[in-house]
């Protein structure tokens, strides 16, 4: 995770749910809310066993304000999940070359 945080030109925003242990289930879902209104692009993995409470939010909240949603992996999730997804690539780099490639236009209008 390390290596793709430090990648130049692209601000990241990781949900920490265990910082969030203090905050009552509102504060926590306003902090979603919020970064997903910053952002122009949010990015899935696919190759997770499963997606936390945290991570349907997100999705969520980003297909509600018709933000593009990045699933990364070949792993197939359920059909409401896939849904959401805008376009699903099999790589981390190939996904941080198509954000970097098509997505810099939309961060800097």
């Amino acid at each position: 995770m390390e290596d793709v945080v430090n990648i130049p030109d692209i601000a990241w925003a990781i949900p920490d749910t265990s910082a969030s242990s203090g905050l009552s289930g509102r504060e926590h879902a306003l902090i979603i809310d919020k970064m997903v209104d910053q952002a122009d692009v949010i990015l899935v993995n696919l190759q997770r066993p499963g997606f936390s409470c945290t991570d349907v939010v997100l999705m969520h909240q980003a297909f509600k304000q018709q933000k593009f949603i990045l699933g990364v992996g070949i792993q197939a999730c359920e059909p409401l999940m896939e849904s959401f997804i805008s376009h699903q690539i099999q790589e981390l780099n190939i996904a941080v070359e198509h954000m970097q490639t098509h997505y810099k236009l939309i961060s800097q209008s």
